[in-house]
């Protein structure tokens, strides 16, 4: 099961939606080009105006407001022992 971070609905709650919001809404989504990964752009209107935030879907599947790593190549010491 994953945790309750993982969640888009709670990270909103989390960010954007104190008392005074009054609406929430998905202004943009899609994937970025060189990962791949899906992205959201939600705004709430608030009485002293508009805020919004990105948020990102991981590989393990959980939302997150920071986008994921580059896969770049590396070379290990494990590739060596072999």
């Amino acid at each position: 099961m994953k945790s309750r971070e993982a969640c888009l609905h709670r990270l909103v709650d989390k960010w954007l939606a104190p008392a005074t919001v009054l609406h929430v809404r998905v202004v943009r989504s899609g994937r970025m080009p060189a990962q791949r990964a899906r992205f959201v752009y939600i705004e709430t209107a608030t009485p002293a105006g508009p805020r919004g935030m990105f948020f990102f879907r991981h590989q393990d599947g959980c939302w997150r407001v920071f986008p994921p790593h580059d896969v770049r190549p590396s070379l290990g010491i494990d590739a060596l022992a072999a």
